[in-house]
Formats: C-alpha cells, sequence, structure tokens
C-alpha cells in the first residue's frame, strides 16, 4: 500500500489526517509519502518587479522563501514522527511547488499511490464558494482511494 499525505503545514487539519495515518495498523511492506505544497504568491509571479519598489519585492521573495524553509522543516518533522512510530515502513517526504490540489493530484500519480490521506476545514456555503475546496478536487479527480479527514470541532449541540 502506497499511501501519500497531504499537509497543510501543522495546523489542526493536517494534524487529525496524520493522526487519521497513525491510528490504524499497516502492512510492513506499506509506503508512505508525505507532501506539503507550496503556492507562490501571484504578486511574485504574475507581475515583473519593475511594478514594486525593489524593498517591497525582496521583503514578498523573503518572506516567500521563509514560508517554504518552514514547510521543509514541517514535512521533514512528520517524515520523523512516522518513522519513529511506522520502523518497517518507507517514508519520503517532499515540499512541491504549484497550485495545491493540482500537484498533490499529479504527485499521487507519479508516485503511484493507492491512497491520499488529507484534511478538510469542512466549510459549507458562501465561505466554500470563495475559499474553495482542495480536499473536494482531490476526492472527485484523483484516480486513487482518498481519505477526507474533516476537522473536529468543538462546537456543543
Amino acid at each position: 500500500m502506497k499511501v501519500l499525505i497531504a499537509l497543510e503545514g501543522l495546523d489542526n487539519i493536517s494534524r487529525n489526517a496524520l493522526g487519521a495515518v497513525l491510528d490504524r495498523s499497516w502492512n510492513t511492506w506499506s509506503k508512505f509519502r508525505v507532501v506539503s505544497v507550496f503556492a507562490p504568491s501571484d504578486t511574485v509571479t504574475a507581475y515583473t518587479p519593475a511594478l514594486y519598489s525593489p524593498s517591497a519585492y525582496d521583503a514578498i521573495a523573503k518572506a516567500e522563501h521563509e514560508e517554504f524553509t518552514e514547510r521543509q522543516s514541517q514535512v521533514a518533522d512528520v517524515v520523523e514522527l512516522l518513522k519513529k512510530n511506522l520502523v518497517a515502513a518507507e517514508i519520503t517526504g517532499a515540499v512541491l511547488t504549484g497550485d495545491v490540489s493540482d500537484k498533490i493530484l499529479e504527485e499521487a500519480d507519479e508516485w503511484g499511490a493507492d491512497l491520499i490521506v488529507c484534511g478538510t476545514h469542512g466549510r459549507q456555503g458562501i465561505a466554500k464558494f470563495f475559499c474553495g475546496s482542495i480536499a473536494e478536487k482531490i476526492a472527485t479527480q484523483a484516480k486513487c482511494s482518498v481519505e477526507v479527514v474533516k476537522m473536529m470541532t468543538t462546537d456543543a449541540a
């Protein structure tokens, strides 16, 4: 079984998805790939630096570099956590760059994933319309099975 774990950083959504992986037994020949997708700001990629002062462009580029580096660190931490808990499994990780859902789907296809595990905010209505749903796109367009782990809420009914 090849399991692709898609992270959005180490927020509660990603922690829930990771917990879903750790809470079950896997075959010793299972392989895991942890991915996080960095989506560069359209501000830097769509416009030329000539439209901004050099200091503004540098600040944007620096912030994006820091975010990318943070994602690399988070993926490395999750890979180490999985290695401690799934001792016999082969575990790798990567930070990809581009559109989040497209890159996850591409990686799953190229790697030959049997299962994608991802988290979701569980937005509905107008919030979903404006924010979109990465998990929904992955679930409907993936060529393999997908497990979408909803963020747990603490609201009392």
